[in-house]
């Protein structure tokens, strides 16, 4: 009688007000498979995104003949966070190649956006893909596949989500314990653990992630360039993890013969206040310049676009 009483209290207050399977994110609304996703024609950090929920040019989905088309998938940086559309990599690589080939049309799709991890990466190419790029660039791994799990792994968005429609969700004491459980977790279990265990994608899975999206794209005839990201001192004293990462990418590189651009270098010759934003992680414009002129460079030494066809 005291439980059924108590649960008639919490439905009726909406208790507990936290739901950790409940996703959602500012940037974006609930998703099953992705977490959270963009919305169409919402706007996020101040750009509007078009109507397929993407920042950049609204590109038909079937390409056009002659048309040689590339497919960005990444996080924030990738995105252009902070910085206007023609000024993010992704929009000045895309200038710079077709200035390079006047004879063909270029054109990009930005896969990527702000929060994603290389789980959220994979799942976009998966629906992307069936609109043909020619050329996918990987701009992945740079914070958010390292950054701490809050509750649980990114990989495990869609079980999460499918407990939002389980029976015994609905039933309040128990998600109230689910609650409790999550709190638990992430207050004292969660620190037994080893970094890269807590991390949203664990360096084992992010390896996994990356191996299964080159071999799709090179499976379908389509180009692959990997940037390895640049981290600044701050992020890489702050994240031991960060070698691993790239290491991987590189392994992947090496193992598909697939060009790679490693940034750090590139960045380090630059003064840090000048590349980055003051988060010292995200790209000012200045790092958007030398990542899209590398891209270039890379695209037009190797043939990526010749080979292509142009």
């Amino acid at each position: 009688m005291l439980l059924t009483i108590v649960e008639v209290i919490m439905r009726k207050f909406d208790l507990p007000s936290f739901d950790a399977c409940r996703m959602g994110h500012d940037y974006g609304a609930a998703d099953p498979e992705l977490g959270f996703a963009p919305i169409p024609g919402s706007e996020v950090a101040g750009n509007k995104l078009n109507e397929h929920g993407m920042r950049g040019p609204l590109l038909p989905i079937k390409k056009k003949p002659g048309n040689f088309r590339i497919l960005f998938l990444g996080d924030s940086t990738c995105w252009g966070l902070g910085v206007k559309l023609e000024d993010s990599f992704s929009a000045l690589a895309t200038s710079l190649i077709a200035e390079d080939n006047p004879d063909r049309e270029v054109e990009y799709i930005q896969g990527a956006f702000p929060g994603y991890s290389s789980y959220q990466s994979k799942v976009m190419l998966k629906k992307l893909i069936n609109r043909k790029p020619d050329l996918v660039i990987f701009y992945v791994g740079a914070n958010n596949d390292h950054t701490r799990a809050r509750y649980f792994k990114d990989s495990d968005i869609p079980v999460r989500s499918a407990r939002l429609h389980a029976t015994w969700h609905k039933i309040h004491l128990l998600r109230i314990l689910e609650v409790f459980k999550d709190k638990i977790y992430r207050k004292f279990l969660r620190k037994l653990k080893s970094r890269d265990a807590r991390a949203r994608v664990p360096i084992k899975e992010f390896h996994e992630n990356m191996t299964w999206m080159v071999k799709n794209v090179t499976k379908h005839n389509m180009k692959a360039l990997i940037i390895i990201p640049p981290y600044s001192n701050h992020r890489l004293n702050r994240h031991p993890t960060i070698p691993k990462y790239k290491e991987s990418l590189k392994a992947i590189a090496t193992d598909f013969n697939i060009p790679v651009i490693k940034l750090q270098k590139i960045i380090e010759s630059q003064d840090e206040g000048l590349v980055y934003f003051s988060d010292l992680y995200h790209l000012r414009e200045l790092g958007h310049k030398l990542t899209a002129y590398e891209i270039r460079r890379v695209v037009t030494r190797e043939m990526i676009v010749e080979n292509s066809g142009i």
